[in-house]
């Protein structure tokens, strides 16, 4: 004897579709329109018709479920921006303010790497170990080690200009008793008189001999 079962137990795929709306093609073209492409392109890229793609672009922008899922990405977006703005500039920070004294130990040695701490680690540039004979045919190797630190200057110009701190001051210029400033132009003014014409009387000729 069959047994009538519910909708969803016979097509479980309709519960994953409610439960997350935006599976398949309409997961693609927020995915693709979140990454700069126009609704159109995100449309073909979705999976749709190229032919209808304009008319189907603007109608997914349109639905409630997709602009919702629009907007948590963009706020995603920027919540992961903010953060690798704030790890960048950490960075600079640890060049900017880096102790050159921390290299070293009480006897004056280099630490080995393990022991350096992270902020002196990362502002290291670069580390060159060389290896020379010693003086001797008895003497034992000499190790040589040049550490290079990254530029300081650099890194603190760059953390003002992340904050904004080396942005020129603004300077409000106005006229007198605070009003707009008056501009004065002053020009030569020549009139020149027109020229006036000639006079010159013409008359017809009534005969070949006739000039008086």
């Amino acid at each position: 004897m069959l047994i009538a079962q519910p909708i969803v137990a016979q097509f479980p795929w309709r519960l994953r579709v409610a439960e997350h709306p935006l599976r398949g093609r309409r997961e693609v073209f927020v995915r693709e329109y979140l990454t700069g492409c126009t609704a159109m392109q995100a449309a073909i890229r979705a999976g749709y018709s190229e032919k209808t793609a304009t008319q189907t672009g603007s109608r997914l922008l349109k639905e409630p479920a997709i602009r919702e899922a629009l907007a948590a990405g963009r706020r995603k977006t920027a919540e992961l921006l903010e953060l690798a703005r704030v790890e960048v500039i950490r960075q600079y920070q640890r060049i900017g303010f880096s102790d050159i004294r921390k290299l070293f130990d009480e006897a004056g040695r280099i630490k080995p790497l393990a022991e350096l701490d992270e902020d002196t680690a990362a502002a290291i540039q670069s580390m060159d170990v060389e290896v020379r004979p010693g003086a001797g045919p008895d003497a034992e190797p000499v190790r040589i080690i040049k550490i290079r630190m990254a530029d300081r200057k650099t890194a603190l110009d760059s953390i003002m200009k992340a904050q904004g701190w080396n942005m020129p001051d603004q300077v409000e210029v106005a006229g007198k008793n605070g009003g707009p400033i008056q501009h004065e132009h002053k020009a030569r003014i020549v009139i020149v008189p027109p020229k006036v014409p000639s006079m010159v009387e013409t008359r017809p000729l009534e005969s070949e001999g006739d000039l008086s």
